[in-house]
């Protein structure tokens, strides 16, 4: 047969199919069913799966993980299914898990669909490609990209949903690149394949049904699946077959994998614990645009954190107008960091959104985690916070960093009234930041946020703020900072918390796009990071998660700054690589 793009169609309606029941069972209120790695709604889906694709009426066969075989004529092509890939992580409730459904025929795959059906959110996207129709499409749309030939410190290799806790022994097996943790193999392969990522890897004896549809996917990108002795994996007569460890990605890179101490990554993944979020089984978000708006809203708070940190004090290329990989991977070189390591605008958010996380949310218990905090060593430290933690309070400090902790507490009192929301950020505020303006300016921005969670545009949020501010008789200097954020030159003037209101503001009424907004932030020249995080924030919640790019993304989700990795280590517990769990349990926390 020269073309089996005619098929693709049938494949992805019996994947939307399976997908569907999938992700019905995940938001059960107890969760999906099942335990270990049995879950029975893989097998319902499978026999789903399994009567969309045979219904078709060609005497093909199928082999699925979940009902075995069904012979087909001598020499047909064979379905090859795996209904949820990545069951294990699914049944505990976590995101990533995918249906997979491929084509075998000649001893080769000749189509793949993979729909990661809960990933990021439960708009789940649909890897396809086939033998007669050119490269890797992605719902629907060509995808347009290139392996890269060899690994660089900005490059992602992803691994397996056990990978996070095991970082030190997958950075060393994949240095000098970073690693992502997804569970599924079919799911890591389909975005390597879009371009999401470098290479990947699995470990723990891959069968047919786990990598024939994202071994069609790599194919099509132009890259290669191998096993530990360089060669590609083997369908028998009925499509089956298995092998100890797989690595994809272009030749050259897939190669040079295959080659390192993977029995390093292997062994630790069953020794090491992290701080971690994990969802709770049964409190997935089903509303994916909340989910993408909470998203957008953290991780842009975190990027601008880095960012910032990694460009403050005017350590930039004026020339430079965007935020290239290149100059990214430069500016790390100069600053001797990590690109995506946090300031402490960062940092101390992500260790305010753990606490709310594990259900410590009042002031004693925060107070805590902030004086912990300070006692770990952070970057650029502010002195009003340190000040305060030890009894020390200055009244009068209007530091920006009295914004920082505003995002995660706004995720987790997404659904308050606006007056909860305005007072739990104000008394946080208070903590390290007594002077009442710092308070109102942070209780303004939750109220911006809060509105923009809800889905309203930024004209709305915006009035929606200054509208509280009045009826809340707030200070006429937090009022003006609203009301002068409709004026350029004000709205770049600047850095306390009254100038970060205004820019966060301004950009929320003026810019484009996620990076045109961090681009003017970044341009103030401030040797903070609160400006670009919370105009990063204001910009996530506007423009939900897939409005920042993920390239830039991924330096957060992918920065892990080690000790005797990292010129600048923290601890775990202020990285960001679980910001996208992070976001979502701070919705369901409360």
């Amino acid at each position: 047969m020269d073309s089996f793009a005619p098929y693709l169609d049938l494949a992805v309606k019996a994947a939307r199919a399976g997908g569907d029941l999938l992700r019905a069972d995940f938001h059960l209120p107890l969760g999906p069913r099942g335990e270990g790695d049995k879950a029975p709604v893989d097998t319902e889906a499978e026999q789903l799966i399994r009567d969309i694709l045979l219904s078709a009426g060609a005497d093909w066969g199928f082999l699925g993980e979940e009902t075995g075989s069904v012979p087909g004529a001598p020499g047909a092509p064979i379905w090859v299914v795996d209904p949820n890939d990545g069951t294990r992580d699914y049944i505990k409730g976590r995101r990533g898990s995918s249906v997979s459904i491929g084509l075998v025929w000649n001893h080769r795959p000749v189509l793949g669909v993979v729909h990661p059906f809960g990933y990021p959110d439960d708009r789940g996207p649909i890897y396809s490609a086939a033998v007669g129709r050119e490269g890797v499409w992605k719902d629907g749309a060509p995808v347009h990209s290139k392996l890269p030939e060899r690994l660089g410190e900005l490059d992602v290799v992803l691994v397996s949903g056990g990978g996070d806790r095991a970082a030190r022994a997958n950075l060393q097996c994949t240095k000098p690149a970073r690693v992502i943790s997804i569970p599924s193999i079919a799911h890591r392969l389909a975005k390597v394949a879009a371009g999401e990522a470098a290479a990947t890897t699995s470990l723990y004896s891959p069968k047919t049904w786990d990598f024939a549809a994202g071994h069609c996917l790599v194919l099509a990108a132009g890259g290669v699946l191998l096993d530990v002795n360089g060669n590609e994996p083997v369908y028998g007569d009925d499509a089956y077959g298995t092998t100890p460890r797989l690595f994809a990605g272009s030749r050259a890179v897939a190669l040079e994998l295959s080659t390192r101490n993977w029995d390093l990554a292997f062994r630790s993944e069953r020794e090491t614990s992290m701080p971690i979020v994990r969802l709770v089984k049964g409190r997935g978000v089903a509303d994916p645009r909340l989910l993408s708006r909470a998203q957008g809203a953290l991780l842009g708070h975190l990027l601008g954190s880095a960012l910032g940190r990694l460009f403050g004090g005017g350590d930039r290329d004026p020339g430079n107008k965007t935020l290239d990989l290149p100059a990214i991977e430069a500016a790390a070189l100069r600053r001797r960091l990590f690109a995506g390591q946090l300031g402490t605008s960062g940092e101390i958010a992500v260790a305010t959104a753990r606490s709310l996380v594990d259900l410590a949310s009042d002031a004693k218990r925060l107070r805590r985690v902030y004086a912990a905090w300070v006692d770990s060593g952070p970057p650029d430290l502010d002195h009003a916070t340190e000040s305060a933690l030890k009894g020390q309070a200055r009244v009068d400090d209007l530091s920006a960093v009295a914004l920082a902790r505003v995002t995660p507490l706004t995720l987790w009192s997404h659904d308050a009234a606006d007056a909860i929301v305005a007072t739990k950020a104000r008394e946080d505020a208070a903590l390290t930041h007594p002077a009442s303006v710092a308070g109102e300016a942070a209780a303004a921005v939750a109220i911006t946020l809060h509105t923009l969670l809800k889905g309203h545009e930024p004209s709305a949020a915006i009035e929606t703020t200054h509208a509280f501010a009045r009826r809340s008789g707030f200070s006429r200097e937090v009022i003006d900072a609203i009301v002068e954020s409709e004026t350029p030159q004000k709205a770049r003037q600047g850095s306390d918390a009254l100038s970060v209101l205004r820019a966060a503001l301004f950009h929320l009424r003026t810019s484009a796009s996620f990076e045109a907004a961090i681009e003017s932030a970044l341009a103030l020249d401030s040797a903070s990071d609160a400006t670009s995080a919370i105009v990063g924030a204001v910009m996530g919640a506007r423009l939900g998660r897939e409005g920042i790019p993920e390239r830039l993304r991924t330096l957060v989700l992918s920065c892990r700054p080690m000790e005797g990795l990292a010129a600048h280590p923290r601890p775990a517990a202020y990285w960001a690589t679980d910001a996208m769990a992070m976001a979502e349990a701070l919705l369901t926390a409360r």
